[in-house]
């Protein structure tokens, strides 16, 4: 069981040790006395484009609650920013190096 970002009723629970835990935004995980193990998915921030649309983000994922956590204990949630995409009436040209950099969604991070 943990506690921390949002828990509603799409996520609802069938039991305690189900318990579903959702980050739109950076904050922090809070674990339950009794949690020793835990299962996430984690999305990154997907690339913007200036024309059509954009990639998605990468994702890391670990099942069977096979996360070692401490109980009572708090980890840190880094929700990655979708790339910004081009600022202004012309996209930057493809191939100048530039948009490499500026369409990149940035890194989602749990603990």
């Amino acid at each position: 069981m943990a506690n921390g970002g949002l828990i509603g009723v799409d996520n609802d629970p069938v039991s305690q040790d189900e318990l579903v835990t959702t980050f739109t935004s950076t904050g922090v995980f809070t674990t339950q006395p009794e949690t020793t193990g835990v299962s996430y998915l984690v999305v990154a921030g997907g690339g913007a484009s200036a024309a059509g649309g954009g990639g998605a983000g990468g994702f890391r994922t670990v099942t069977d609650d096979s996360f070692s956590v401490s109980g009572n204990s708090l980890y840190p949630v880094i929700v990655g920013a979708g790339g910004a995409g081009p600022v202004g009436p012309s996209p930057v040209a493809a191939g100048s190096g530039v948009e490499t950099n500026c369409y990149k969604g940035s890194d989602s991070v749990f603990s």
